[in-house]
């Protein structure tokens, strides 16, 4: 028997073709440049968490959608610098809850760090883990700013680049470069799928820079 092809269609509007559509590629709205949490030299995103980024975060965190990924990975990956892809040996990951995993069957920032890495031919290791704890999804930013339980595997390379799927509070980051930088590192720099844009009354000062970015097209699959 030959198996059955279902016809894929786009994650933010359902038409039937390419995982992420061309008009929805092209309504995606680039990351306003992010406020370095604390621990971190550096931390890039790729595109709002908003409209279309969130129906995109969302297929990659709750659907396991690896084409998904496959396709966002070099425009993620062309956002870190040239000068951070020469200094870095590892890419890394923020690991989410074990019970999430379990849930899920997948890490979502594991997909995304691996395909990253595929991407720019950078090595990809899980050099942190996460003990009990909640997850970050759902919780106020109050909740969101309590320590997180994440641990270095050992030692860890003097360079590394942790991969996240949302910035929002930047938690979540601090919590992983201060368990890396307490094993050795000594540069960590961010790279997240997404970010929350901040307050509209937050962001009118970048108003006029934003407005003139070109829209973020994907890469085709």
């Amino acid at each position: 028997m030959h198996p059955v092809l279902l016809p894929t269609c786009c994650v933010a509007c359902g038409v039937v073709g390419p995982r992420l559509c061309g008009p929805c590629s092209r309504s995606l709205v680039p990351a306003r440049p992010l406020p370095v949490p604390a621990g971190l030299d550096g931390c890039y995103a790729l595109i709002d968490y908003a409209g279309t980024g969130r129906a995109v975060v969302s297929a990659v965190k709750f659907r396991h959608d690896r084409s998904l990924a496959a396709v966002l990975a070099p425009a993620l990956a062309r956002v870190l610098p040239s000068a951070e892809v020469a200094r870095t040996p590892v890419i890394t990951w923020c690991p989410t809850s074990g019970r999430r995993r379990r849930d899920r069957g997948y890490d979502q920032a594991e997909v995304l760090a691996r395909a990253v890495g595929r991407s720019l031919g950078l090595p990809v290791h899980r050099l942190l883990r996460r003990g009990a704890g909640a997850p970050q999804t759902g919780r106020s930013a109050a909740d969101r700013r309590r320590p997180l339980p994440l641990v270095a595997r050992g030692r860890v390379p003097a360079q590394i680049v942790v991969v996240d799927d949302v910035c929002t509070t930047g938690a979540t980051l601090e919590a992983a470069a201060a368990a890396v930088r307490g094993a050795g590192a000594a540069r960590v720099i961010g790279l997240v799928l997404a970010a929350t844009p901040p307050p509209r009354s937050a962001g009118r000062a970048q108003a006029t820079s934003c407005a003139s970015r070109q829209p973020l097209q994907a890469e085709r699959a």
